[in-house]
């Protein structure tokens, strides 16, 4: 009895702990400012990157210490790309930093500086998390250098799990939409928490040969999310590049709709990591999703490690491994297991078949989550 009493306690304390988080698409409790840094990237080469940030009550940064994440531009974009996402997570204490890539940004060159921008990326984006850690920073006193992640968008997403893979300081990661996978990538094995997103109807970076590839390298905890009826774009402010194409076309999502999802997903996913506080696990994982998302999402997540080609010895990874495999208590959500980038005949009648065992793959199964059903924090 004193067992199922503390079993019981627990389970309604991370009930309690998750209900009292703010809703991640909408704006959280900080106001943002903005502003710009030099950083330096190479010998020469000093670059502005922009900047989002908790404001304190009495205005500046907000006091404490905050976590740090870089974002990415993708091919011919800007810093300020995806302002939508980098605002919201400044809203709930996160410092942003957005550096440039000259050879890829926004101009009349960008498509032809891909090979030049592969080799300036990680670069530069280590000069932005190094210029904003040096003594002579206005937030290197407000950074908690042990919590910094990277996001990134199409190119940028491929940064992102270049960087996340090779720079130490980097404790989470977000590839949205990861674009020009192959040989010079194909080696990766990054083994920090790791959220891919992408749309279902990209034509830029198609899921089947890029995203799936991505997370396919991924070796530690991860989360793959499709987003149905949108496109590249998903992730941007602004769907102008897709125009005419698939992925913005009639009846598509509109931006608002498109960035809701993200939202949804991202910031929780990148907030348990960069802070810490496990209850936002909770939100961005399968069955943390609301049921009104069982149409619009399929996500494929996972907490086991892999062991082949990490750096971490076999021995060491298996025991992870094994401890992940302990059971774990029932719960009353039903899912219902399908293949990668399908929805199963139950739930597509908006309603779920009993769960069943199997359909997992690598360690990681395809949930559908479906319509009607109360989501069940774990």
């Amino acid at each position: 009895m004193k067992g199922r009493g503390i079993a019981l306690a627990l389970l309604l304390w991370s009930a309690c702990d998750t209900a009292a988080l703010p809703d991640p698409t909408a704006p959280g409790p900080h106001a943002v400012a903005t502003t710009t840094i030099p950083i330096t990237a190479g010998e020469s080469r000093t670059l502005e990157a922009a900047v989002w940030y908790p404001v304190g009550k009495r205005g500046g940064t907000a006091s404490g210490k905050h976590p740090l994440l870089v974002f990415s531009h993708g091919l011919c974009g800007l810093p300020t790309s995806a302002t939508f996402l980098c605002e919201a997570l400044a809203s709930f204490g996160v410092i942003v930093i957005a550096p440039p890539h000259p050879a890829s940004q926004l101009g009349p060159d960008c498509l032809a500086g891909v090979a030049t921008s592969f080799a300036e990326r990680p670069g530069e984006v280590r000069a932005a998390i190094d210029a904003m850690l040096a003594a002579g920073s206005p937030f290197a006193r407000r950074i908690r250098r042990g919590r910094i992640g990277i996001a990134g968008h199409s190119f940028g997403g491929q940064t992102a799990i270049r960087v996340a893979a090779a720079d130490p300081r980097i404790r989470v990661a977000a590839a949205f939409a990861p674009a020009f996978y192959g040989p010079a990538v194909a080696g990766l094995a990054p083994e920090v928490p790791t959220v891919v997103m992408v749309g279902a109807l990209d034509t830029f970076a198609p899921p089947d040969t890029q995203a799936w590839p991505y997370y396919a390298l991924l070796r530690g905890p991860r989360l793959f999310v499709q987003i149905a009826n949108t496109g590249h774009f998903a992730f941007s402010d602004r769907c102008t590049f897709g125009m005419g194409r698939p992925d913005c076309g009639p009846g598509t999502l509109s931006q608002s709709e498109a960035h809701a999802h993200v939202l949804r997903v991202a910031v929780p996913f990148l907030l348990r990591h960069l802070t810490g506080r496990r209850a936002w696990g909770r939100l961005s994982s399968a069955r943390g999703l609301p049921a009104d998302l069982a149409t619009s999402l399929t996500v494929r997540s996972s907490r086991r490690p892999r062991c082949s080609g990490t750096r971490a010895p076999d021995r060491r990874c298996r025991r992870r491994q094994d401890a992940l495999r302990r059971p774990r208590r029932r719960g009353a959500l039903q899912t219902s297991i399908a293949r990668p980038g399908r929805r199963s005949r139950s739930a597509e009648r908006g309603r779920c078949a009993a769960p069943r065992r199997g359909g997992r793959q690598g360690g990681a199964a395809v949930v559908q989550i479906c319509a009607g059903l109360r989501p069940l924090t774990d």
